[in-house]
């Protein structure tokens, strides 16, 4: 009897400890990024910022928070931004994915000192995760400010991947609880009859 038990248990710790290692699957995550440029031209009016350093990825949210950690950077394609090509964006790592541009960019928002641009794609899923080489809808939203007072521009954005979980509403909900103690109240009754 004993030697069964320790075989039962044996066989459990085995499959949670297989959990526990087995990769996430994504659905839906987001993290924000960093770069240099050496553009000092108005960011207001131009579509070319050559990157002197790589976008540094940080603040997963989502799936992308399972990870024991985001790749140190991420690298595209010539160095650079160019808002004239579509797929002037992609980028690539074997754990995390590969994302694609498939639209233009467009400029979404300018002030007198700032611009931002958004690019949409989607992003095939690499082999950190359960569910690799799922293609999912992503995007990436790149700021680029150049305070009046210097000549520089910091560059920064956010990239996101997959379809966020539907929250049913606070009203969905009430009605559905009020169905559940309806169905109680009907079967109670029956059972009394």
């Amino acid at each position: 009897m004993f030697k069964r038990l320790a075989q039962v248990v044996a066989c459990g710790l085995a499959l949670m400890s297989a959990a526990a290692t087995s990769a996430p699957t994504f659905t839906f995550g987001s993290f924000e990024f960093t770069a240099s440029t050496s553009s000092a031209t108005d960011v207001t009016t131009t579509t070319l910022f050559p990157l002197t350093s790589p976008l540094v990825p940080g603040t997963p949210v989502g799936d992308f928070a399972l990870l024991s950690s985001l790749p140190a950077t991420l690298m595209l394609p010539a160095g650079a931004v160019d808002f004239n090509l579509v797929g002037c964006c992609n980028w690539f790592d074997s754990n995390l994915g590969a994302f694609t541009g498939t639209g233009s960019p467009v400029q979404t928002q300018t002030t007198s000192t700032s611009a931002t641009w958004e690019v949409v794609g989607q992003l095939t899923l690499g082999s950190a995760w359960a569910n690799s080489t799922a293609v999912m809808p992503a995007s990436m939203t790149w700021n680029f400010v150049q305070p009046a007072s210097t000549s520089t521009t910091t560059v920064s954005g956010n990239f996101q991947a997959g379809t966020p979980a539907q929250v049913p509403e606070p009203a969905t909900l009430a009605l559905f609880g009020l169905g559940l103690a309806g169905l109680g109240a009907v079967r109670r009754r029956r059972t009394i009859n």
